[in-house]
């Protein structure tokens, strides 16, 4: 006993210390992220905005820190009222309330719903009015009132009904289905869930599912099926370990841990309760607290440890009282009673016995139970007529259906008929028609016929046209051609006749007085003006020859000088520096200074030849 006591003892601190630790850790991960929220919310000025941070807020102190999270709600409660957010309040108080429901205080959680509540049913907003009524009945549940938590279970499933909310209707069965169950109605209890189940598993709500294989787990462990029952629980479990919602996993401990005890695995009992005591005091559940104490203590008196039984039932009682929870706290007396009986302390017996009785007729008196059956009965009996009518309303639509198909029927007949008939008589004009047109076909043929072979005459015409035509430009390109070679040997000529005068009254001018030179000087001055004359000419006909290319370079440069022109006429015909100053009678540095200035006014790139370029065009 003593070494039992020390090892509860080193689990307890050790459990405090792993719980304190994880507070820290979850508090510094949320911390930057509160930090950040709250400079949003000191600098956001919309109203909206700023509610919507407030409550997000309150969300991260959530479990640890429950009146931290009910001090952000209220902040946020006050700027939806002092913005005449209407909807944002009803929210708000939902919120608040959800948060007492958390730390027990269901009076208080009661209060704020039912404040929320009216807020939506003034806004007509249905769906906020169902959720609203689940919350109540959940609330009611908690406390052990069972009569009222149906109620409104039921008032929250008719408005889902209305509006098709499946997930909703799931969840109203399923909540319906526990309070049976506490009530004993085991078989309507496993029909309600097992409605809930077929709707999640539709859904594909995880979540949701858990919770039925939860409900499923408690009410075959009620009926001492403890092996399928521990199948359910640990279908619960997975799921909610894989989510991650701690709380759950607490309640999942709890019962497995139950259903190892009655089959008197008392270790593997007391390891699952442990983890069970572990987590809910980390996520500060007060009704998983007190449950895992309370089983606890119920394990003890399986095991004849009768002292050990009080202080666990103690324990739980204690927090059963701060919570309210009267299902519990039956639990805890009826076990202190159990411990007390076999300890001999009759006095302490007979007294939790008492209040024992006392609280559960409260709970289970039988005008309860009435009540509680005469609102499913209504409930079933309201929602057959509803079927009922359905139907036939149903039968009424298929008989005008049967109807308005009969009429169709015969409206497609009478069509059928006149489309028919409408056939024939377009088939009996076309057949007409038809013979018209093959006539005036045939004729078209005929005429069609001469007027190809007219076109044929035409077409031959136009070829031998166009045959002469090429003939007659081959003609002038090869003219041109012509032309062009003898322009090009006009200018050597001219070049050489130049040249040559050039050298011979050089030489005369230098042979001092051995010849006569004056007279021959005189003779090639003749010639030099005869030369002169020639240049004229070939001028001229470089002129008639280039036409065509001096109108091409004048669109594209018109700033373009006649001298310049003139060069470029002579640089097509290949002509070399030399040549071209010879024929114009200019010095060949002259020339290299005029193709350059030529060169950049047409803007020639540096890779490209002159000549090249002034042959493209």
């Amino acid at each position: 006993m003593l070494k039992f006591k020390s090892l509860y003892y080193k689990t307890s601190i050790l459990l405090l210390v792993i719980s304190f630790l994880l507070v820290k850790i979850s508090l510094a991960q949320d911390r930057h992220k509160i930090d950040s929220l709250i400079s949003k919310i000191k600098v956001v000025d919309n109203d909206t905005d700023k509610i919507k941070l407030l409550l997000e807020t309150g969300k991260l102190y959530n479990i640890t820190f429950p009146d931290t999270e009910l001090y952000f709600y209220n902040l946020a409660f006050l700027e939806s009222v002092k913005a005449k957010k209407i909807k944002f309040t009803g929210n708000c108080l939902k919120y608040i309330a959800f948060t007492y429901s958390g730390k027990c205080l269901y009076n208080k959680a009661l209060e704020y719903y039912f404040k929320s509540l009216n807020i939506f049913k003034s806004l007509n907003n249905k769906s906020e009015e169902a959720s609203c009524y689940n919350s109540i009945g959940t609330v009611y549940n908690e406390m052990g009132a069972y009569d009222k938590s149906i109620e409104y279970y039921m008032k929250s499933l008719k408005i889902r009904e209305e509006f098709n909310d499946k997930k909703g209707i799931s969840e109203c069965y399923a909540n319906i289905g526990m309070v049976l169950f506490y009530q004993k109605s085991f078989r309507k209890a496993l029909e309600y869930n097992l409605k809930s189940l077929k709707i999640k598993e539709k859904l594909n709500d995880k979540l949701g599912m858990a919770s039925c294989y939860n409900n499923f787990g408690s009410m075959y462990a009620t009926c001492a099926i403890f092996d399928t029952a521990l199948v359910y629980f640990t279908k619960s479990l997975k799921i909610y370990e894989n989510e991650g919602i701690k709380e759950e996993i607490g309640h999942c401990y709890t019962n497995i841990g139950n259903i190892y005890s009655d089959k008197r695995n008392y270790q593997k009992a007391i390891d699952f309760y442990t983890k069970s005591l572990k987590i809910s005091e980390e996520s500060n559940d007060k009704n998983g607290q007190s449950l895992a104490l309370l089983n606890i203590a119920n394990l003890y008196i399986n095991l004849k440890k009768y002292n050990e039984t009080v202080r666990y039932a103690l324990s739980g009682l204690k927090i059963t009282k701060e919570t309210g929870a009267l299902y519990l706290q039956v639990y805890a007396y009826k076990k202190l009673a159990n411990a007390y009986d076999s300890l001999r302390n009759y006095e302490n017996a007979c007294k939790y016995y008492k209040l024992s009785a006392e609280i559960n007729d409260s709970i289970f008196n039988k005008e309860k139970s009435k009540q509680i059956t005469d609102i499913q009965t209504k409930y079933e009996t309201k929602k057959r007529e509803q079927d009922l009518l359905v139907k036939e309303k149903e039968l009424e639509v298929l008989k005008i259906k049967r109807y308005v198909l009969y009429a169709i029927l015969v409206i497609v007949i009478i069509i059928a008929f006149l489309i028919v008939s409408w056939f024939r008589y377009k088939f009996k004009i076309s057949k007409k028609i038809s013979e018209t047109e093959k006539e005036l076909i045939q004729t078209r043929l005929k005429d069609s016929e001469n007027e190809k072979v007219v076109l044929n005459l035409q077409l031959e015409n136009t070829n031998l046209e166009l045959a002469k035509m090429n003939q007659d430009l081959e003609y002038k390109n090869k003219e041109l051609e012509y032309k062009n070679q003898e322009l090009i040997n006009y200018a050597l000529h001219i070049v050489e006749k130049n040249e040559f005068m050039l050298k011979l009254k050089d030489l005369l001018i230098n042979s001092g007085n051995v010849l006569n030179p004056n007279d021959l000087i005189q003779t090639i001055d003749f010639n030099l003006l005869s030369l002169e004359k020639e240049k004229k000419e070939f001028e001229a006909n470089i002129e008639q020859v280039s036409y065509a290319f001096f109108i091409k370079l004048r669109e594209n440069y018109p700033d373009i000088t006649k001298n310049e022109e003139r060069l470029a006429a002579l640089l097509k015909l290949n002509l070399s520096s030399k040549e071209i100053a010879m024929t114009l009678n200019i010095s060949s540095q002259s020339v290299d200074t005029y193709r350059y200035k030529l060169r950049k006014k047409l803007n020639i790139e540096e890779d490209l030849s002159l000549n090249d370029f002034l042959n493209r065009i």
